[in-house]
């Protein structure tokens, strides 16, 4: 049996919604690992990195970190893309991205498939948005935190 993957619309605190996207494990549950997004949005990359988790027993969540100033957005890998991306995070509300990313655990965790406890795993941006959401404030600072980030 494979892994399945969809898209779960979360909502958001008097805010609309967000996306993202969801790799289940072929036992049909795990622990919860919450993805946070590289500067280029959930594309091709984020997506695998939650499908291999997903192929090591893990419920993953990739949320879209990038849903108030440009929804679904995805870069390419090149030049442009680089430029591009970079843009996108100049206009990312670093706050908001936190809150987002905070709410996005907590729905991780309602997820029926979810067993055990829940982590964070961030890939550059989502590094330094996964150590930002330590916060004493937020319920994550019970989850451990792995993080491959960069600085703002």
């Amino acid at each position: 049996m494979a892994i399945a993957t969809r898209t779960e619309t979360i909502q958001m605190p008097g805010e609309g919604a967000m996306d993202a996207y969801v790799a289940i494990p072929a036992s049909g549950g795990g622990p919860g690992v919450l993805v946070l997004m590289e500067i280029f949005g959930v594309g091709t990359y984020i997506r695998g990195a939650t499908d291999r988790l997903a192929e090591h027993g893990y419920v993953a969540l990739a949320p879209d970190l990038y849903r108030r100033t440009r929804p679904g957005v995805q870069f390419g890998r090149g030049p442009e893309g680089l430029r591009e991306a970079g843009a996108a995070v100049a206009e990312l509300d670093m706050p908001g991205a936190i809150d987002d990313a905070i709410v996005a655990l907590g729905s991780l965790r309602a997820l029926p498939e979810v067993t055990g406890g829940a982590g964070v795993l961030g890939f550059c941006l989502g590094g330094t948005l996964a150590l930002a959401s330590r916060s004493p404030r937020t319920p994550t600072r019970s989850s451990p935190t792995t993080a491959r980030g960069s600085r703002r």
